[in-house]
């Protein structure tokens, strides 16, 4: 076991041997249901995130006197990102949602939707998703590299009449994951990143 929590490398009964004598409480992860050990004398008395040690989700967790407090709930990557438009946070929510029930087609679908909200937003008038992406990197709105991720997004959710003409079938929990890791890391560098650099730079010049 690890020195704070754990319980990848225990056997069976060192694993129920920890909870017998409660030196572990422990919870199942709402997302990979990883049974995630954690040490009692630390998380007896906590409400809080954790992040789960096998798929990495933070997820929000309630012990009290070491008694586990109703279900434990995946904080969506969304809830961590500001001044963002409502309905562009929606999809990426649901994006997260699918992605915790396995639904990872769902997922990718939802996040090539998050984005070309962020697009519509952005005052791309383009008729498809490939040319309004061009239409911000013309503007100066995405770098080079943010628009190769929006092209590999594109592809991945971009579903057309038939199955085969879609990249859907070869969508893995892996690329699902990391389709919305990045999906989100774009939203917050759009949208949350100038207005950080923008407080920033207000506190500096008051100092003058």
């Amino acid at each position: 076991m690890n020195t704070k929590d754990g319980g990848a490398n225990l056997t069976r009964d060192k694993y129920w041997e920890l909870l017998k004598n409660k030196d572990a409480i422990c919870y199942q992860c709402p997302v990979c249901s990883y049974d995630n050990l954690l040490h009692a004398y630390i998380y007896q008395d906590y409400n809080g995130p954790h992040l789960c040690n096998k798929c990495k989700s933070q997820i929000l967790i309630n012990f009290k006197n070491c008694k586990l407090m109703g279900c434990p709930k995946l904080i969506p990557r969304c809830s961590i990102i500001k001044s963002t438009p409502k309905a562009i946070l929606q999809d990426l929510n649901e994006a997260e949602m699918c992605f915790s029930f396995k639904a990872y087609k769902a997922s990718v679908i939802m996040c090539r939707r998050a984005l070309e909200n962020v697009c519509i937003d952005k005052g791309a008038t383009s008729n498809s998703l490939y040319n309004e992406i061009k239409e911000l990197a013309d503007q100066g709105l995405i770098t080079k590299d943010t628009v190769n991720i929006f092209e590999e997004i594109r592809l991945f959710g971009n579903y057309g009449a038939h199955p085969s003409n879609d990249l859907l079938g070869k969508v893995t929990r892996s690329n699902s994951e990391s389709v919305l890791e990045v999906t989100t890391h774009i939203i917050k560098h759009i949208y949350d990143v100038p207005g950080k650099i923008s407080k920033l730079t207000s506190k500096r010049n008051t100092r003058h």
